[in-house]
């Protein structure tokens, strides 16, 4: 079980074997499918309540911080 550092208001997105959660910690989380650990996080300026999207390995992510990332 995975646990974030704040509130999860975001859909998860699920693309390749991994899920994409933004929490209101300003993080973005990447999380293997099959057991739930970890694979690695991304820290934005402000919470994430947008969902992510994924195109092409691309993941996009909306913040409160007024920027959309995108992290390959």
């Amino acid at each position: 079980m995975f646990q974030s550092g704040a509130t999860i208001s975001s859909s998860p997105a699920l693309a390749d074997n991994t899920i994409y959660i933004g929490s209101d910690d300003g993080k973005l989380y990447a999380l293997d499918a099959d057991n739930g650990a970890m694979l690695w996080e991304f820290q934005t300026g402000d919470k994430i309540i947008s969902s992510p999207a994924v195109a092409d390995g691309v993941v996009y992510v909306g913040s409160y911080d007024g920027t959309l990332y995108a992290i390959e």
